[in-house]
């Protein structure tokens, strides 16, 4: 690129678009069952958080799904107990979803990418190693030697 003038112009030729070749294609969006301007909580959305995080995907997702923040989602969470019910019931559901997928797993790269969304989605039972004195509870020992020449 070069400046001429104040302004950018490019010293590369453009490409025709035909000429243009994509090296994948781009997968398939899923479809949008519901989108709505209205922000109101409805009893319904207790089964479709549910069903929605079932089959593996998070409640930011699901936000993303049914058209409002997260944040949203939280307020709901906070205001009806039976959302946030469903939001939990939701999680244990991704979970199963999501170790059925690992389980499922052939090759090595999907397996790491399966357990990497595990230790996002449940990283209380899927964390590498429990830290120096959580279960235990005890005190964490060290011994510091020193010596003197």
């Amino acid at each position: 690129m070069s400046l001429a003038g104040g302004k950018r112009k490019s010293t590369a030729k453009a490409a025709p678009d035909a000429a243009i070749k994509p090296d994948k294609t781009l997968p398939t969006p899923l479809p949008i069952t519901r989108r709505r301007r209205s922000v109101t909580y409805m009893p319904s959305d207790c089964d479709a958080v549910v069903g929605f995080m079932g089959q593996g995907f998070s409640l930011t997702a699901f936000a993303g799904e049914m058209g409002v923040s997260r944040e949203t989602l939280v307020r709901w969470r906070r205001k009806h107990r039976a959302f946030d019910a469903a939001v939990k019931a939701g999680e244990a559901a991704r979970a199963l979803a999501l170790e059925k997928k690992l389980m499922a797993a052939n090759s090595g790269a999907s397996v790491s990418a399966h357990v990497f969304a595990l230790k996002c989605a449940v990283p209380e039972e899927w964390r590498d190693k429990p830290g120096a004195g959580e279960e235990t509870g005890a005190p964490i020992k060290l011994e510091l030697a020193i010596r003197f020449v």
